[in-house]
């Protein structure tokens, strides 16, 4: 009978979600990010607060609502992780981050929190099905590089039907937040062929649009396509079909490496001791940048970088000196 009650309050779960649309979502907590770095903690509490009042939230962002409170009101903060560790998060994760920002906190408390609001899903054929093709994906990359590709492909044609036939394996609140994530792994290893990853994209932007899985992993996906093999694309927001751009200028900036078109991606350089990003395209304006990015759920680029001022921001030119250090 309690298996009966948990799939049904799962079930309850993932047909409230799908009325939603997550690019709201992103919009509130992205702005509550940025009020947090800036120092605005209580404004950020705010708008963190209504946007878990209207969605289910990722457990990262849980996570940071709590960070961001903590010193003001450590009981909200608590309340904050609780629900983190209900939608998936690690305790680890959490001490690591609490450690690296010299929070002070109880770590008999915290476990006592994580135990008590431990995450729920449906067991099953599901998970062991994201477990088998994750199993698959990684032999060839450790012990038969050359089987890489055609591997890939296999697990394209895996994935596609699963989407189209199967779609609630892609549902974090069905499978859990952990399963969830391997496929922002998987999918990446897909993205590199453009085609296949073109017929993909509708289905995972209507998935993230629904909340069943993180746009973190279709950001990553999206800076393999341009800024690692180098494609000049729009995103259609609507049908989620990929355009190619080929009479755009498609150019290797350094190292083989393109130009990024949403300036998210970075690197750590160890000489710098941070993380430098890659430079946006210079035939971009700053509200194409934007457009682009509003396409794969980030926010705007100068929000985005004032909040992020532990990250190197270098010219074309900069970036290009830091590889001939």
């Amino acid at each position: 009978m309690k298996k009966h009650v948990l799939f049904f309050g799962m079930l309850s779960i993932c047909l409230t979600h799908n009325g939603q649309n997550y690019r709201q979502y992103y919009q509130i907590v992205d702005s509550a990010y940025y009020f947090w770095k800036t120092g605005e903690n209580l404004r950020s509490d705010s708008l963190y607060q209504k946007a878990f009042s209207l969605f289910t939230g990722f457990p990262y962002d849980y996570t940071n609502a709590a960070y961001n409170i903590y010193s003001i009101d450590k009981s909200k903060g608590n309340i904050y992780l609780g629900q983190a560790f209900k939608y998936g998060q690690h305790i680890g994760n959490v001490k690591f981050i609490l450690k690296k920002d010299s929070v002070d906190y109880n770590s008999g408390e915290l476990r006592k929190i994580a135990r008590k609001n431990k995450e729920k899903t449906l067991k099953g054929v599901k998970k062991g099905k994201i477990r088998r093709i994750f199993f698959k994906d990684q032999i060839p990359r450790q012990f038969a590089s050359k089987k890489i590709d055609r591997n890939d492909s296999i697990n394209f044609y895996k994935i596609i039907n699963m989407m189209e036939n199967d779609s609630l394996i892609f549902n974090r609140f069905y499978t859990g937040y952990n399963h969830n994530v391997l496929w922002g792994l998987l999918l990446t290893h897909v993205s590199y062929n453009i085609e296949h990853y073109k017929k993909i994209a509708p289905y995972y932007i209507r998935f993230i649009e629904k909340g069943w899985i993180e746009r973190e992993s279709f950001v990553d996906n999206i800076d393999v396509i341009t800024a690692l093999c180098g494609y000049m694309i729009e995103i259609d927001e609507k049908t989620g079909t990929i355009i190619e751009l080929p009479e755009k200028n498609r150019y290797i900036i350094e190292n083989k490496l393109y130009y990024s078109l949403s300036g998210d991606l970075s690197f750590y350089f160890s000489s710098l001791g941070g993380q430098v990003t890659v430079p946006v395209h210079p035939d971009m304006s700053a509200e194409e940048v934007d457009a682009f990015r509003r396409s794969i759920f980030l926010g705007p680029y100068e929000m985005y970088k004032k909040s992020r001022p532990y990250k190197y921001y270098p010219t074309e030119e900069e970036f290009k000196n830091l590889f001939k250090k």
